[in-house]
């Protein structure tokens, strides 16, 4: 026959602060680096509002847009889109090359010479 034995449990309660494990920081989020697409389609957008209502304008006025204007007078003949800088422009011809905003479709600029 086996005898049960019971053995007192002991209990401690504390009432006293005790320190907790110091908890570590919360890391903070990194800035994020801007997309250059999107940079440069902002510039873009400025510049030609800046710039809205001008017959012509000079380099210093719209850096970005001079350039723009420049490439698309560069694009082969006959060609529908070119690349500026990473970022595909769809172009349209009138009396000039128009250089389409690639995500509104509005026009950005017309390159300088006749297409």
């Amino acid at each position: 026959m086996k005898l049960r034995v019971n053995h007192a449990r002991l209990r401690l309660i504390v009432t006293a602060d005790i320190p907790t494990p110091r908890q570590r920081r919360t890391a903070k989020p990194k800035p994020r680096m801007p997309n250059p697409r999107t940079v440069l389609l902002r510039t873009l957008r400025e510049q030609r509002q800046k710039i809205a209502g001008w017959s012509h304008f000079e380099r210093i006025d719209a850096p970005e847009l001079f350039d723009l204007a420049l490439a698309a007078d560069r694009a082969p003949q006959g060609r529908r889109t070119f690349i500026f800088r990473g970022v595909r422009f769809r172009l349209k011809f009138g009396f000039r090359r128009y250089v389409c905003d690639p995500k509104t479709g509005v026009f950005l600029i017309g390159g300088r010479f006749l297409a």
